[in-house]
């Protein structure tokens, strides 16, 4: 699973300054998975819905009593393998090398016959908007 960021960061730095870097992008891709990482632990999807509730067999227990909140964050460990890589042009936003973290985000993202749909690995409009501001503050500091 993977997004990938573009921008043409280039030729705005090199008409700037004449280097090339991929720092811009860095912090776009570090943004991104902060936000996706922050808007999941609130329980909305990449369309910032709710996700779709537990039914009463995938009811969780956490603390000794059972919850019906959807927390895709119950060990930490999945949102933890979320990482970035970033060139001049591009961030790029994947799960890491654990496969079994890997296989997790997956089965929630696309659902299975036992798991509903729970699109979380996206950037929704609002953090479009936001990345697209940041950037331009980025490459003009």
């Amino acid at each position: 699973m993977g997004i990938k960021i573009t921008g043409n960061v280039s030729a705005a730095l090199k008409r700037m300054s004449g280097n090339v870097s991929s720092l811009p992008m860095d912090k776009v891709g570090a943004y991104a998975v902060q936000e996706i990482v922050a808007r999941t632990e609130q329980g909305l999807d990449m369309d910032m819905r709710r996700f779709e509730p537990y039914h009463l067999p995938e009811r969780r227990i956490k603390g000794g009593r059972q919850s019906t909140r959807v927390d895709l964050n119950w060990s930490g460990n999945m949102l933890a393998a979320m990482r970035h890589e970033a060139t001049d042009k591009t961030a790029k936003i994947y799960f890491g090398s654990m496969d079994i973290e890997n296989a997790k985000a997956h089965g929630h993202h696309n659902g299975s016959k036992t798991l509903p749909q729970r699109k979380f690995f996206g950037l929704d409009a609002g953090l479009i908007t936001r990345i697209n501001e940041r950037f331009r503050k980025w490459i003009l500091s």
